[in-house]
């Protein structure tokens, strides 16, 4: 509740100064200099665009996720700081299926956990990030014959 209270506080503060400064600007001009309530509106509605438009432009950018890459396998092993960018990639390409158990561990570690009744089926756990937060992606990938023939994925967060 004092967050609310503050956050508001701040933009009636924010938006009270533009408009004295925007009458103070009004009154010099000609046009205004008689009619008080409309140089008075007049400048309330500026204030009030001029507010909402800087703070839309200002959360836009601030929420921008960053651009997916194309999976590339060295950048995934040797920058974890990358990963995030080729997620999706990785997810919708085929680039997985006819790789080998021993292929796959080399590019993504030791599994989180392996399932089913021949040991086939590994898990990990991917990390997909936004700006404002991180995305668990469980990655189920299912062998036979030690070569990868599907794989399934979902969020975690959801």
């Amino acid at each position: 509740m004092k967050n609310i209270f503050l956050n508001i506080s701040i933009s009636l503060i924010s938006i009270t100064i533009l408009f004295i400064v925007i009458r103070f600007i009004l009154n010099k001009t000609n046009y205004f200099k008689g009619r008080r309530l409309v140089r008075n509106v007049f400048s309330c509605f500026i204030a009030l665009v001029l507010y909402f438009s800087c703070s839309i432009l200002f959360f836009n950018n601030l929420t921008k996720t960053p651009k997916d890459s194309k999976f590339n396998e060295s950048i995934w092993k040797d920058n974890i700081s990358e990963r995030h960018k080729m997620i999706n990639d990785l997810l919708a390409s085929d680039y997985l299926i006819g790789k080998t158990e021993n292929k796959i561990k080399e590019v993504f570690g030791e599994p989180k956990k392996i399932l089913g009744s021949d040991n086939n089926i590994l898990v990990y756990d991917l990390i997909d990030r936004s700006w404002s937060e991180f995305k668990i992606i469980e990655l189920k990938l299912y062998f036979k014959n030690n070569t990868l023939i599907k794989y399934e994925h979902y969020n975690q967060n959801k």
